[in-house]
């Protein structure tokens, strides 16, 4: 969901970026989008942790 980040920043929605692939070599084309999802899940994890006053750095 697009919205603004705690800078006042616009912030784009997901699904407008533009599809990145993760480093590395795969086997498959499905461990590869596997791998994306993980990498893509976890960035919304830090980020709602971060936005939720969370991040370990502040501490």
């Amino acid at each position: 969901m697009a919205g603004i980040n705690s800078g006042g920043d616009t912030r784009p929605d997901p699904e407008q970026r533009p599809i990145e692939r993760p480093p590395g070599q795969f086997v498959s084309d499905e461990l590869q989008s596997d791998t994306l999802r993980f990498l893509e899940e976890i960035k919304d994890v830090v980020r709602r942790r971060w936005e939720a006053g969370l991040s370990p750095r502040e501490r």
